[in-house]
């Protein structure tokens, strides 16, 4: 009984996570880091947008 209070205070406590977004408030400079891929060199041939939704999450960085 006891793991099974566990297991569903864990499942409660992973469904509220939630991806924070980073706040980048020059448009120019975050679309230049959106852009970035393995084909260009803006940031050194690394995919900052991995799960490409278009924002930056910290989980990224």
């Amino acid at each position: 009984m006891r793991k099974f209070y566990f297991l569903l205070l864990g499942l409660l406590i992973f469904s509220g996570v939630q991806a924070q977004i980073v706040n980048i408030p020059d448009a120019n400079f975050k679309s230049k880091l959106l852009a970035a891929s393995t084909n260009n060199v803006t940031a050194y041939y690394i995919k900052i947008d991995t799960n490409n939704n278009g924002e930056i999450e910290v989980s990224e960085l």
